[in-house]
């Protein structure tokens, strides 16, 4: 399976579905990441033997799968998401499976839940295939807010530095 297919696993104990890979093995705490494995082993390596702390890396109860049903904010956009160190360095084919927006949204396991809060990563197939396009308009919004608010970041930032550059 490759990477852009997998099924982010969010109960990962280190990154909380954070490096969008799929659980480890049935049971495992963690995810797929190599750095979450490493974390992992490093955390229970530093456990004595005692219960209460042996259970606190247990792995968790199988949890359902939220997705997201509501967009309150989009907070940015993955044009590449889960690149491979090589994809990284050498680029990656511009692909609509690569596209992930960050979003303050409503997660559930379908749209009758009450909705539960959170920000994620999460993958525009997802979006598209659990909202309407009405619901949508909230990355149309942002989209075109983004130039903008870059602008003004830049131009924050050249004043800060004009600024330090005078106190000196």
């Amino acid at each position: 399976m490759a990477i852009e297919d997998e099924e982010p696993y969010s109960d990962c104990v280190v990154c909380f579905g954070e490096r969008l890979r799929e659980q480890r093995s049935e049971g495992s705490a963690i995810c797929k990441h190599d750095s979450c494995k490493r974390e992992y082993a490093r955390r229970r390596a530093g456990l004595g033997t005692d219960e209460a702390e042996r259970t606190a890396l247990a792995p968790p109860a199988k949890a359902a799968r939220t997705s997201c049903f509501k967009i309150r904010e989009v907070l940015g956009v993955d044009m590449c998401v889960a690149a491979s160190p090589r994809q990284q360095r050498a680029g990656r084919k511009a692909d609509d499976d690569n596209i992930a927006y960050k979003v303050r949204g409503g997660f559930g396991e379908d749209k009758d839940d009450e909705l539960i809060p959170e920000t994620r990563w999460i993958r525009l197939s997802e979006l598209v295939h659990n909202m309407d396009e009405r619901s949508l308009i909230a990355l149309d919004k942002w989209a075109g807010k983004l130039q903008k608010a870059l602008q003004e970041a830049r131009q924050r930032k050249r004043a800060q530095q004009e600024a330090a550059g005078e106190s000196d």
